[in-house]
């Protein structure tokens, strides 16, 4: 890195270039473990008090805004919480 490349800048750089790379904490392995706690904490708190018959954007909705009151929308990123979201739609739903 350079020298004069500020601070902020350079721990940016290396924290992209990590995205990737098997192995990291933020690997593709380790966004699948995230995936599948959202999952499981869907499955065990949320998934009894909310209605699987109604459309897909209404169930979306209505897993994260429980999500939400449990505190999970801090712990999780938004992507990640969309994907556990669809992951439980579609395992009772098809």
């Amino acid at each position: 890195m350079n020298e004069s490349m500020p601070e902020l800048m350079r721990r940016l750089c290396f924290e992209h270039n990590q995205l990737r790379v098997p192995g990291s904490p933020t690997g593709v392995a380790w966004e699948r473990a995230m995936v599948e706690d959202v999952a499981e904490l869907i499955e065990t708190q949320i998934l009894d008090n909310v209605d699987l018959g109604g459309s897909h954007d209404m169930f979306h909705f209505e897993v994260g805004n429980a999500l939400r009151d449990l505190g999970a929308g801090r712990k999780y990123d938004k992507a990640i919480q969309e994907a556990g979201i669809n992951r439980i739609w579609y395992k009772y739903n098809h």
